[in-house]
């Protein structure tokens, strides 16, 4: 059973997923999300993954239906995700990723991580963590 896991809510202030986000992803930038807050424009998050295994990335109101209904992630919505990033164990796209890998997904200990705000659903395969940054401009 898939199980999500809070590590991040104490670095990235809470806005209930309401961001402006901008992603940028390339061969050498590797993964960067950036959340930019729609009430406060003068607070940004960035969160780099750096070089990354897998992502994927839908848009929120097509998950509705598979994802948000399970009761692990029921608690949190029902907190309007009180934060903006989880790990995700026994999930179903790192089961994919694990089950397609011939053992590397082990080998290398990757992780599962997703990120939900109000428009897109951000899933990431990555070795380590990735480094938050809390901007004020």
């Amino acid at each position: 059973m898939e199980k999500w896991i809070n590590r991040f809510s104490d670095v990235i202030p809470y806005d209930a997923y309401d961001y402006f986000v901008n992603i940028r992803s390339g061969e050498e930038a590797g993964l960067v999300v950036e959340l930019e807050y729609k009430k406060d424009s003068t607070k940004k998050v960035i969160i780099d993954f750096g070089s990354t295994e897998a992502m994927r990335i839908v848009e929120e109101g097509l998950y509705l239906t598979g994802v948000f209904r399970d009761e692990e992630i029921g608690k949190y919505k029902e907190k309007k995700f009180e934060s903006v990033i989880y790990e995700i164990e026994d999930g179903e796209f790192g089961n994919f990723i694990k089950n397609t890998s011939a053992g590397l997904y082990d080998h290398f200990q990757l992780k599962h991580f997703i990120i939900v705000t109000a428009n897109f659903v951000i899933e990431v395969i990555n070795s380590t963590d990735p480094e938050i940054i809390v901007l004020k401009k």
